[in-house]
């Protein structure tokens, strides 16, 4: 069995409104979201295997993070320039390359292509995708490239905690 967890990155900080979207950190919400988050994903013992995160400062420091509090080595975080610029279709192709050895996979992305992603993955249509939302999809196949339709595992926003 495969699962993916998409992670939207927690709330970024817009009190430098003239930073590039790429470089705009995570505001002081954020940060303490992420903790909330984090803290749920290990209570859940959900473990990440490989996670891939997109270049986005705030992504980043969302996966970061969450890869601190569940003893994931951040060394070893994929930064996917695909998950930023792509669309769903093209980070599906980029989760059907990854090894087979790997089980779970959190991705660290942004709005809208998460929710596109989700309904792809999960035929679940959500209308509101918040900041450090976890929806999790898992797949009855052992290898990736063959991920079509999976089932909703979890969908957890922070206000939940």
């Amino acid at each position: 069995m495969k699962q993916i967890y998409l992670i939207r990155h927690a709330k970024s900080s817009w009190e430098f409104p003239e930073l590039n979207d790429l470089v705009r950190p995570l505001a002081q919400r954020g940060k303490t979201d992420v903790v909330r988050i984090g803290n749920y994903i290990a209570e859940n013992n959900i473990k990440p295997d490989y996670i891939i995160s997109s270049p986005a400062t705030r992504a980043l420091h969302t996966a970061i993070e969450i890869a601190n509090i569940v003893t994931y080595d951040t060394n070893k975080i994929d930064i996917a320039k695909v998950i930023y610029f792509g669309d769903e279709r093209e980070i599906i192709k980029y989760i059907q390359t990854i090894d087979d050895k790997f089980n779970t996979i959190f991705v660290f992305g942004h709005e809208p292509v998460l929710s596109l992603l989700i309904e792809q993955l999960s035929g679940v249509v959500v209308d509101k995708f918040p900041t450090c939302a976890i929806f999790g999809v898992e797949f009855k196949t052992n290898n990736w490239e063959k991920i079509k339709k999976g089932t909703q595992s979890i969908f957890i926003i922070p206000k939940m905690i």
